[in-house]
Protein backbone atom coordinates (compact mmCIF):
# COMPACT_ATOMS: atom_id res chain seq x y z
CA UNK A 1 0.00 0.00 0.00
CA UNK A 2 1.13 3.55 -0.72
CA UNK A 3 0.53 6.63 1.54
CA UNK A 4 0.49 9.90 -0.28
CA UNK A 5 0.50 13.32 2.09
CA UNK A 6 2.82 14.88 -0.24
CA UNK A 7 2.15 18.89 0.08
CA UNK A 8 -0.10 18.97 3.44
CA UNK A 9 1.69 21.29 5.69
CA UNK A 10 2.30 18.29 7.99
CA UNK A 11 4.32 18.85 11.05
CA UNK A 12 5.95 17.36 13.74
CA UNK A 13 3.88 18.45 16.49
CA UNK A 14 0.45 17.74 14.46
CA UNK A 15 1.44 13.98 14.05
CA UNK A 16 1.10 11.42 16.61
CA UNK A 17 4.63 9.63 16.86
CA UNK A 18 3.17 5.97 15.67
CA UNK A 19 1.20 6.79 13.11
CA UNK A 20 3.05 5.58 10.18
CA UNK A 21 4.49 2.93 11.57
CA UNK A 22 2.12 0.25 9.94
CA UNK A 23 3.54 -3.00 8.67
CA UNK A 24 0.89 -2.58 5.64
CA UNK A 25 2.65 0.66 4.43
CA UNK A 26 5.15 -0.02 1.51
CA UNK A 27 5.86 3.38 0.06
CA UNK A 28 5.52 6.51 2.40
CA UNK A 29 5.60 9.71 0.82
CA UNK A 30 6.18 12.98 2.81
CA UNK A 31 7.39 15.08 0.37
CA UNK A 32 6.56 19.45 0.65
CA UNK A 33 5.98 19.21 3.90
CA UNK A 34 7.20 20.68 7.24
CA UNK A 35 8.71 18.29 8.88
CA UNK A 36 12.00 19.01 10.98
CA UNK A 37 12.47 14.97 11.97
CA UNK A 38 12.02 11.50 10.53
CA UNK A 39 8.97 10.25 11.09
CA UNK A 40 9.07 6.64 12.83
CA UNK A 41 8.58 3.92 10.46
CA UNK A 42 7.75 0.22 10.18
CA UNK A 43 10.61 -2.21 9.07
CA UNK A 44 8.12 -3.23 6.35
CA UNK A 45 8.37 -0.16 4.50
CA UNK A 46 10.51 0.08 1.08
CA UNK A 47 10.29 3.77 0.31
CA UNK A 48 10.52 6.89 1.66
CA UNK A 49 9.99 9.85 0.75
CA UNK A 50 11.02 12.84 2.90
CA UNK A 51 11.96 15.69 -0.05
CA UNK A 52 11.68 19.22 0.62
CA UNK A 53 11.13 19.15 4.16
CA UNK A 54 13.03 20.80 6.90
CA UNK A 55 14.67 17.84 8.10
CA UNK A 56 18.24 19.22 9.62
CA UNK A 57 19.78 16.05 10.39
CA UNK A 58 19.48 11.77 10.25
CA UNK A 59 20.09 10.25 13.72
CA UNK A 60 19.97 6.69 13.18
CA UNK A 61 18.56 5.74 16.24
CA UNK A 62 15.73 7.78 14.98
CA UNK A 63 15.07 6.38 11.90
CA UNK A 64 16.17 2.57 12.27
CA UNK A 65 12.92 0.49 13.53
CA UNK A 66 13.70 -0.49 17.17
CA UNK A 67 15.68 -3.94 17.08
CA UNK A 68 16.49 -3.78 13.60
CA UNK A 69 20.24 -4.09 14.39
CA UNK A 70 19.66 -7.43 15.88
CA UNK A 71 17.35 -9.01 12.80
CA UNK A 72 20.30 -7.66 10.88
CA UNK A 73 20.74 -11.45 8.79
CA UNK A 74 16.98 -12.12 9.22
CA UNK A 75 13.98 -11.65 6.74
CA UNK A 76 12.33 -9.89 8.98
CA UNK A 77 15.00 -7.02 9.19
CA UNK A 78 14.34 -3.17 7.66
CA UNK A 79 13.17 -3.57 4.01
CA UNK A 80 13.79 0.23 3.44
CA UNK A 81 15.06 0.11 -0.11
CA UNK A 82 15.35 4.23 -1.51
CA UNK A 83 15.28 6.64 0.73
CA UNK A 84 14.92 10.22 -0.49
CA UNK A 85 16.19 13.35 1.71
CA UNK A 86 16.66 16.30 -0.98
CA UNK A 87 15.85 19.79 -0.80
CA UNK A 88 16.17 19.50 3.06
CA UNK A 89 18.99 21.12 4.95
CA UNK A 90 20.76 17.87 5.08
CA UNK A 91 24.60 17.84 4.68
CA UNK A 92 26.20 14.46 4.09
CA UNK A 93 28.08 12.05 4.74
CA UNK A 94 24.97 10.17 5.89
CA UNK A 95 25.60 8.48 9.63
CA UNK A 96 27.32 4.66 8.73
CA UNK A 97 24.68 3.56 11.42
CA UNK A 98 22.17 4.52 8.87
CA UNK A 99 23.65 1.78 6.21
CA UNK A 100 24.09 -0.50 8.61
CA UNK A 101 20.60 -0.60 9.80
CA UNK A 102 18.97 -0.51 6.26
CA UNK A 103 20.90 -3.42 4.57
CA UNK A 104 18.87 -3.54 1.31
CA UNK A 105 19.43 0.26 1.01
CA UNK A 106 20.02 0.86 -2.96
CA UNK A 107 19.59 4.41 -3.26
CA UNK A 108 20.10 7.64 -1.30
CA UNK A 109 19.06 10.81 -2.60
CA UNK A 110 20.27 13.81 -0.50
Amino acid sequence: MSLRLNRNKLANGGIPKNVFNLSSILDLQLSHNLLTEIPVISSGLEHLHLDHNKIKSVNSSDICPPGALDDYFDEKGPRLRYLRLDGNEIKPPIPRELMMCFRLLRAIVI
